[in-house]
């Protein structure tokens, strides 16, 4: 077996023309501290070649925050060649409104030697900024002490296009009149807007994790269930008026329509539902069956009446001119008795 020795040597006595006659050395085992060295060196080549491969930017820097390395990822954003790092170019690639709030966030790392984390935007090559998730942690040697920081940006760019989107969804959705609920497939609700708060009552923190049947009396489950199933089956269903339950255990008409929502590969992965408060239009239509009955009851009274006003004036007129002039006197009288009666007044 080969070993590494370091050695070490001193004249400890000399002729008197000075030549070196005796010498002491010492010879020191290191072979540990070069398979040390060995290791740390294929260490760091293979996370350099881990660097290199990856998609994110991989950075380190020096126990005291100051940035000593970039991958060549940095280069295909940046545009600065060979993986250089100046400290001052990565600190002015930050935007101007988040520069604050990063380097306080890297003061707050490196003052308590805990992991950094940040979603910040870097301008790239082209002066465009995209969103990145940085990520540093301590890599520490022997004793504990700091030897570097080790991190990554992560683009997230398409990511925050994605969640502004939803941000615009949620204001929309949570501004519209109706319910909009979206569940699982096999019933439990995943979101619920201001729209479904004001309709049951209940706000997104009760309902959400709820299973639907919470709210179908047990005279709509076989609906319920028929509603579901065709969303399984042909993708949606309704709209169908039926009756649910409020917080407050009334039953409240609404009007609800069911799509389903699948991935990729066409699998079912929740069901969306628009529930509408039909309670004003089914106190519209009974008003207005209530009027036409009484409109139909109205004029069947008037028939009747005009029909005996008729032939008493027949039988008492002498002539057909006396029987026209009698008759639409009565009719008149008979007219502005109902005005009264409604409250409305002559022209």
């Amino acid at each position: 077996m080969l070993l590494w020795v370091s050695g070490r040597g001193q004249v400890i006595e000399r002729c008197p023309d000075g030549k070196p006659v005796r010498l002491l050395s010492v010879v020191a085992d290191i072979t540990q501290r070069k398979q040390a060295e060995d290791a740390l060196k294929a260490s760091e080549a293979r996370f350099r070649m881990l660097a290199e491969a990856i998609p994110n930017i991989a950075w380190m820097a020096s126990p005291d925050g100051v940035v000593i390395w970039h991958s060549p990822r940095w280069n295909d954003f940046s545009g600065i060649a060979g993986g250089q790092a100046s400290e001052q170019d990565t600190r002015s690639r930050v935007h101007p409104e988040d520069r604050l709030r990063t380097a306080n966030a890297w003061r707050t790392a490196l003052a308590n030697q805990q992991t950094y984390e940040i979603e910040h935007r870097l301008r790239d090559r082209d002066g465009v900024y995209r969103w990145f998730l940085n990520r540093a942690v301590l890599v520490r040697g022997d004793g504990a002490h700091v030897v570097a920081w080790v991190g990554t940006g992560t683009n997230i760019d398409a990511l925050k296009a994605i969640e502004e989107k939803l941000t615009r969804y949620v204001g929309v959705a949570d501004a519209a009149h109706d319910g909009l609920i979206s569940i699982t497939p096999d019933g439990v609700i995943e979101t619920w807007n201001k729209g479904a708060e004001r309709l049951f009552d209940y706000d997104s923190v009760e309902a959400v994790g709820q299973t639907t049947s919470v709210f179908v009396p047990h005279d709509e489950v076989l609906t319920h269930q028929e509603m579901m199933s065709a969303v399984r089956q042909v993708g949606t269903a309704g709209p169908k008026d039926v009756k649910r339950r409020h917080k407050n255990g009334n039953v409240i008409d609404v009007s609800i329509s069911m799509t389903g929502v699948t991935d990729a590969k066409g699998e079912l992965v929740a069901i969306s539902k628009v529930v509408h408060d039909i309670s004003g239009r089914l106190e519209t239509e009974r008003r207005l069956q209530l009027l036409n009955r009484e409109l139909a009851h109205w004029v069947k009274n008037t028939y009747s009446v005009l029909l005996a006003v008729m032939r008493q004036t027949l039988r008492n007129s002498s002539s057909l001119q006396q029987f026209g002039d009698v008759f639409t006197g009565r009719v008149r009288s008979m007219a502005t008795a109902r005005r009264s009666a409604y409250g409305r007044t002559q022209n």
